[in-house]
């Protein structure tokens, strides 16, 4: 019985986020990815492989059991130190890789929130500017129907058209 083939995982050039080998956009920051990408592992020059300090901070802590067993306290004493310095650098290199994800991850959402923020602000104004605009016309609407109703009652016929006609085009602009 054959099993299901599990896709390979590489890291994206833009976040360092991990992703499937066969994805085309990284699942975290959305960069388009190469098909060359998908294939290719991240290559960092100039840093060191990533296990490289923790052996080195392992060698030297045998090196100073070692001197220390011999009675040498000094230098033991200072290469224990020395192997902790390196594997505090190993540590700390691990962390700020996984807080530089971290970081991408929050900015990214961040500006999200930013821009949400901004656009119901903006649409926040956009409705009270026309909320003011809307009772600016429905006031001036009831100083039409006053009119329209004085010349109704003074039996003003050309009166009570332009009052009509004025408050059908007011009307429309209400709408």
């Amino acid at each position: 019985m054959q099993q299901p083939a599990i896709p390979s995982t590489s890291t994206c050039r833009n976040c360092g986020a991990p992703r499937p080998s066969t994805a085309r956009f990284c699942p975290e920051c959305g960069a388009r990815l190469d098909v060359e990408e998908v294939a290719t592992p991240v290559r960092r020059f100039g840093a060191p492989p990533a296990n490289l300090l923790l052996w080195l901070a392992t060698a030297i802590l045998a090196a100073a059991v070692v001197l220390l067993a011999v009675a040498l306290w000094l230098p033991g004493i200072v290469l224990v130190f020395v192997a902790a310095i390196v594997a505090a650098a190993h540590a700390g290199r691990r962390h700020r890789r996984e807080t530089s994800r971290a970081l991408v991850r929050v900015r990214t959402r961040s500006r999200a929130v930013v821009e949400t923020v901004a656009a119901q602000a903006q649409a926040r104004r956009e409705q009270l500017a026309l909320r003011v605009e809307l009772q600016r016309l429905l006031g001036e609407r009831n100083d039409r129907l006053r009119a329209l109703g004085e010349a109704v009652y003074r039996e003003d016929a050309a009166g009570t058209e332009a009052a009509r006609a004025a408050l059908v085009e007011l009307d429309g602009q209400v709408a």
